[in-house]
């Protein structure tokens, strides 16, 4: 199976499949295979989700 990059509709090359493994395995590296690190990434992130669909609704409603 052929997968096809989001911006374009060429075929990836090995070298952009390697590059986009290598800088997503580089991403999760920085957690250190640590599961409460991770989770404590998420909730982090999820708080600013929660934080910005708030903003939102405060503007809409506003």
């Amino acid at each position: 199976m052929v997968k096809f990059s989001p911006f374009r509709r060429m075929p990836l090359t090995k070298s952009q499949k390697k590059m986009r493994r290598s800088t997503c395995n580089t991403g999760l590296g920085q957690f250190k295979d640590d599961i409460v690190i991770l989770s404590s990434a998420i909730s982090y992130l999820e708080s600013f989700r929660k934080k910005d669909e708030y903003e939102n609704e405060v503007n809409v409603a506003g």
